[in-house]
């Protein structure tokens, strides 16, 4: 796992989308001022969840967790619904 998020979207990326969407939709009625803030919320969570990979990254680095097993969980969480519904499995 790597935090210099090779994939994510540049500051100035984000701004060029952000505004793309807006001009695309019939009803543009924010004002300039809208739209920075929207983006400035949207950056806020971004950070926020770089901030979660980086804590998540640190937490596996120091050994905690492991590898998802996928099917495991498929198998648990269908065993949890047959059971709820009441069937058997």
């Amino acid at each position: 796992m790597s935090t210099d998020f090779p994939l994510m979207p540049t500051d100035a990326q984000l701004l060029h989308d952000y505004l793309g969407r807006q001009l695309q939709e019939e009803n543009v009625t924010g004002t300039a001022a809208d739209v920075l803030a929207d983006l400035e919320s949207y950056s806020r969570q971004l950070e926020r969840l770089r901030s979660l990979v980086r804590e998540a990254e640190a937490s596996w680095n120091q050994g905690h967790g492991r590898v998802l097993d996928v099917e495991a969980l498929l198998e648990r969480v269908q065993r949890r619904f047959a059971a709820e519904r009441g069937e058997a499995t």
